[in-house]
């Protein structure tokens, strides 16, 4: 046999056996950890759009962008994905166009949207999704700047807390706002001691909030800085330093309450710089140790492109063709079979109420935002 003829049948053996060939290097897609496999397509192409799990189990899909490529068009679209009929339909215009926005279940169900950005510009307002009417209501009060790309983190009492992002001008937001269900309003209460974007923010089991990396300014300076928000007190202060700069990284608690810091980059708006690197953060100490066991792939682009399963792994989609299972046991990374055909950067993910996950959306290495759409599913 040629040697023509051997390495084709390798690569066959390698197939069948469950390996995957992908650009110089192998590795296993493990069927043990579930696969993906692509669904209806969304009524809409989106990009840096948020999904939101409702209570009666559906996906509440907001904005987004339709078009990156030379021009870019974003959308004041919805749409609801049902995991019992495994379809889309369409949902309410929101009062503006949106991208980049946050999307929050507050604690009465209803989805609190703020910020984001337009061909108009970067937007200080908000709006709230009554699920109950299924129409949008807009909020008293502005947020302090106009934001794109901050954080919303829901507080345990019901607050939800805005920090950092891009107001359109060079360097980031700095200002902390705070929206009160109660008043159905947004004010200023604090600063960051960094100005932030590409940033992530995660509810601690204390209810603190860790802050960890992103940019200070839009187009440059990475930060490995963190900061630790204090809702008792609605003060900020600083903690330990990550072990590598990270922007437009993903952040996960884990069941043990640490917090598992996924990928990013080094860079704060060019395409180099990946990382396939993790850390995870430890608040009882506050320290962070940077994980032995790589990712298959480098990513960045996923801030909302990571969730914990109900067994405690942790699924890691975006900035690859090909969806990972951070074992949480093992600390080890699985390459899940299936694969999403694209490298889609801002995708996002939903882990749904029977344990199956929602990938939606991204664009691809051309800026040419999707409609396709994903499930994962253990078995």
């Amino acid at each position: 046999m040629n040697r023509k003829y051997k390495i084709i049948l390798s690569l066959l053996l390698l197939t069948i056996t469950g390996y995957i060939v992908y650009p110089f290097q192998y590795f296993l897609q493990d069927s043990t950890y579930g696969s993906v496999s692509e669904i209806h397509v969304m009524i809409v192409k989106r990009s840096a759009h948020a999904a939101t799990l409702l209570e009666d189990g559906r996906v509440f899909l907001t904005g987004g962008i339709l078009k990156a490529e030379g021009i870019e068009e974003n959308n004041s679209s919805t749409e609801f994905y049902n995991p019992a009929t495994n379809s889309f339909s369409p949902g309410p215009e929101m009062s503006t166009k949106r991208a980049g926005h946050t999307a929050t279940l507050l604690k009465d169900g209803n989805v609190l949207i703020t910020g984001g950005f337009n061909n108009a510009g970067f937007l200080r307002t908000a709006e709230l999704f009554n699920v109950h009417s299924r129409k949008f209501e807009m909020v008293n009060g502005l947020l302090s700047e106009p934001r794109a790309a901050h954080t919303a983190t829901l507080l345990k009492d019901g607050r939800v807390l805005f920090a950092g992002g891009v107001n359109g001008g060079v360097k980031s937001n700095q200002f902390l706002d705070i929206y009160d269900p109660a008043a159905n309003s947004i004010s200023k209460i604090n600063s960051l001691i960094t100005s932030r974007t590409g940033h992530t923010a995660t509810l601690l089991n204390d209810g603190r909030v860790l802050i960890a990396g992103g940019s200070s300014n839009w187009r440059s300076d990475v930060l490995n800085t963190c900061e630790l928000f204090d809702p008792a007190t609605n003060t900020i202060s600083q903690t330990a330093t990550l072990h590598s700069v990270r922007n437009k990284h993903a952040a996960v608690k884990l069941q043990d309450g640490r917090v598992l810091i996924i990928a990013g980059s080094n860079e704060a708006e060019s395409i180099g710089g990946r990382y396939n690197t993790c850390e995870l953060f430890d608040p009882k100490n506050n320290t962070f140790l940077l994980l032995k066991n790589k990712l298959t792939d480098s990513r960045f682009k996923i801030t909302n492109a990571a969730d914990i399963l109900p067994n405690g792994n942790i699924i890691i989609a975006g900035d690859g063709k090909y969806v990972e299972m951070f074992d949480a046991r093992t600390q080890k990374f699985h390459t899940i079979r299936g694969s999403v055909e694209e490298a889609w950067m801002y995708p996002t993910v939903t882990t749904l109420k029977e344990g199956k996950v929602l990938i939606t959306g991204g664009y691809n290495g051309s800026m040419k935002p999707t409609d396709k759409a994903w499930v994962y599913k253990l078995k």
